[in-house]
């Protein structure tokens, strides 16, 4: 992995030259990504960013495979979640332009005409997260599953005797009319 993948590169250079950054890194490595991690939890982030162009057009390759722990949020404990992503972004200029694009075309908005490789690899890991993580049912979750299944899943939550502050308030009404 070259030194520079985490420093403004110019976009230009890098799609002219066909530039490519083949990496394997601590998912401790990526800012925003280890928010999101489990207390401890370790792992690696694997694949490659290549830049070339599309119809002259700046476009990256981005390949990631990784399995960050996360924190389930049943048992609060943590639980490997597999990211695999394979994406080509067109690099575009302006927010305008990336509007302009055919629909289902993936783009990123690139200030300046640079960009840094390793948030294009973080953004495609963040993309691949649950927004709320938790075992499968077949993991052990001691929290919502049982020998036989999910609990908390089957069964509604009781329902809390209801009270309502003027429910005698009608009565006391009718006798006063008497």
């Amino acid at each position: 992995m070259a030194q520079d993948w985490s420093h403004p590169q110019d976009v230009d250079r890098l799609a002219d030259g066909r530039i490519e950054y083949p990496f394997r890194v601590p998912l401790g490595h990526f800012p925003r990504l280890s928010e999101s991690l489990a207390e401890g939890a370790s792992g690696v982030a694997e694949g490659c960013v290549s830049f070339g162009r599309e119809r002259g057009s700046p476009v990256a390759r981005v390949r990631v495979s990784a399995a960050p722990q996360l924190v389930c949020q049943r048992c609060l404990q943590p639980v490997a979640v597999p990211v695999q992503s394979d994406l080509n972004v067109l690099l575009v200029g302006s927010l305008e332009r990336a509007d302009a694009l055919a629909p289902g075309c993936e783009a990123v908005v690139i200030e300046g005409g640079r960009v840094v490789p390793r948030d294009l690899v973080e953004e495609e890991l963040l993309l691949g997260l649950p927004l709320v993580p938790r075992h499968e049912a077949s993991d052990s979750c001691p929290e919502a599953f049982e020998e036989s299944g999910p609990v908390a899943a089957t069964q509604p939550p009781p329902e809390p005797d209801k009270q309502t502050p003027f429910a005698g308030l009608a009565q006391l009404l009718r006798r006063q009319d008497q």
